[in-house]
């Protein structure tokens, strides 16, 4: 079989005789795949379904047990806000993480509490220290 050059190519499109269509030969591969493998994809879906519904569930007792921890802020402000206008509460929870909850209405309050605050703390810093020196003497 020859070659076609520009020119032959040229002329069959030149021509009114139409172009022979020419057919690639791709090679056609075929992989099986193992009947082990259908297994072993069917059980790492089910490992994966398993471990998203444990994630949801965990998440979900997450968001609950949030949710339950800020009513019971709330409940414990307003039953506070009864009885003082301005308050603040320090402290830590059951897992040892601090908690601060403040209420006050306007600036004023706001700094008052403040200064309560390190009032309080350089009262308790300055016997602290007394303490101590007392001891040592």
């Amino acid at each position: 079989m020859m070659k076609q050059t520009h020119f032959s190519k040229l002329n069959s499109y030149m021509s009114d005789e139409k172009p022979k269509k020419v057919k690639k030969s791709s090679p056609k591969k075929t992989v099986k795949q193992p009947e082990n493998n259908n297994g072993i994809q069917e059980q790492d879906i089910l490992n994966v379904k398993h471990l998203i519904n444990e994630l949801i569930e965990q998440r979900t007792q997450h968001v609950a047990a949030l949710r339950n921890v800020q009513d019971v802020n709330t409940a414990l402000v307003n039953t506070i806000s009864e009885f003082l206008n301005c308050f603040m509460i320090i402290g830590f929870n059951d897992e040892g993480t601090p908690v601060a909850i403040t209420k006050s209405n306007n600036y004023m309050e706001k700094d008052a509490l403040q200064t309560l605050l390190q009032k309080f703390f350089t009262i308790n810093m300055i016997k602290t220290q007394e303490g101590l020196m007392g001891e040592m003497e």
